[in-house]
């Protein structure tokens, strides 16, 4: 099996950990292009992948057509509590304020 195949496989069978993933590279990766916004404004991620996996389950995500992982307050960090999984479509028509430390972005 190529390893494509096997990755195809492994994100058919855990589609959250696409979105627990990329949240957690913009706020830990300080090459991602999106880091200044996350982990550069001090946004932590502090989801496990089971809390990641029960907010997909909680919220239909499998349901969804695109579902993306919201952080309720966009000033708080990727925690249960503050996350949510909803349409990408309504996630990026929401109004977002980036802050950094210190100052607005």
């Amino acid at each position: 099996m190529a390893a494509a195949e096997v990755q195809a496989r492994w994100r058919a069978a855990h589609p959250w950990m696409v979105s627990h993933c990329a949240a957690r590279q913009r706020c830990q990766d300080s090459r991602h292009i999106s880091f200044p916004y996350y982990g550069g404004a001090g946004i932590a991620f502090e989801l496990s992948p089971d809390e990641t996996r029960a907010l997909w389950e909680r919220d239909g995500a499998s349901k969804m057509r695109r579902p993306s992982l919201d952080r309720i307050d966009s000033q708080g960090n990727y925690e249960f509590s503050n996350c949510r999984f909803i349409e990408l479509s309504a996630n990026v028509s929401a109004p977002k304020h980036f802050y950094r430390l210190g100052g607005c972005a």
